[in-house]
């Protein structure tokens, strides 16, 4: 009987900066123009999401060596990079495709758009550039109440540094009228 090792040595253990550096960006280089059929855009809408959450889900900067520590910084800065592509390529494709058909593009079409812009930086301009669309998009039944709850929420946070309060019970449609309120947004 022969047994033959293969490697003797510990096989390099990818650190969090590695790994980091090392997740492709899918999106980076799609020009939004050119996706001209709808399994195009699916597809990209879709490497849009993955990416999105691909960093949040797969980050061990936090769990394994804490808030504020330099892998953590390090971590936090190359997601906020990051973000910064997924939010161009994403405003560049509201701007030319306008809102993912959820019929066309698929849930994570849609959702890939909503967590982007949600993941943003804390200045609101881009989010209430975008409410028209979006609102839009909520009275075509592309977004669902939940959904558009939660854009809206987090719009409502940065905006006002709090989160709305309302007298329970309520429905998401409830809450949604009284954002478009704060907002001052003429809905119907």
């Amino acid at each position: 009987m022969l047994f033959i090792g293969c490697q003797s040595e510990e096989p390099e253990m990818l650190t969090v900066e590695s790994k980091i550096t090392t997740t492709p960006n899918p999106i980076k280089n799609v020009v939004i123009q050119d996706l001209k059929t709808d399994q195009q855009q699916r597809n990209f809408l879709s490497d849009l999401f993955d990416h999105d959450q691909y960093l949040r889900k797969n980050s061990p900067a936090t769990a394994e060596f804490g808030y504020n520590s330099p892998e953590h910084k390090s971590y936090y800065k190359k997601l906020k990079a990051s973000d910064l592509i997924c939010l161009e390529k994403a405003t560049q494709f509201l701007d030319i495709h306008g809102f993912p058909d959820p019929e066309k593009h698929g849930p994570n079409g849609y959702m890939g758009i909503i967590y982007v812009l949600h993941h943003s930086s804390k200045d609101n301009l881009v989010r209430h550039k975008y409410l028209p669309i979006f609102y839009e998009a909520y009275q075509e039944g592309k977004i669902d109440e939940s959904h558009f709850d939660f854009y809206l929420g987090r719009m409502y946070d940065f905006e006002f540094g709090k989160r709305l309060k309302m007298e329970s019970p309520f429905k998401s449609a409830d809450r949604i009228a009284k954002y478009m309120e704060a907002f001052e947004f003429p809905s119907d």
